[in-house]
């Protein structure tokens, strides 16, 4: 499948970077508070 020019210079959305760099950080061992919706539960 051949994507269009305009689709590629879509940006790449935020809110996956964080995310990502979340992910990565608590695979350093990290502790990260996720405040993103559809996860409420804080001890």
């Amino acid at each position: 499948m051949k994507i269009s020019k305009r689709a590629q210079a879509v940006p790449a959305s935020a809110t996956i970077a964080v995310n990502s760099r979340a992910k990565e950080l608590e695979a350093q061992g990290v502790d990260v508070i996720r405040f993103a919706a559809g996860e409420p539960d804080f001890d």
